[in-house]
């Protein structure tokens, strides 16, 4: 198990979320900007629909990053 924060990803709170793999981590974070930030979640939106193969793999490799520079939970 792993626990981030919103902000670890950029985003603008400090809201915890605790997750077992790093798929299950992605969904719990859509969710809850699409919650939490409604706005940001319309932005990410309309900037993923858009987005290049390279930008998607870029943002990909992002989130693994800090998925990965994060210890298991003790």
């Amino acid at each position: 198990m792993k626990t981030l924060t919103c902000a670890q990803f950029g985003g603008p709170c400090d809201f915890k979320m605790t997750t077992a793999t790093e798929k299950e981590m992605s969904a719990m974070c859509w969710k809850h900007v699409k919650e939490a930030h409604p706005e940001r979640f319309e932005e990410t939106k309309i900037v993923t629909k858009d987005a290049t193969k390279e930008q998607d793999d870029r943002a990909a490799a992002y989130f693994h990053n800090v998925w990965e520079s994060v210890p298991e939970d003790k």
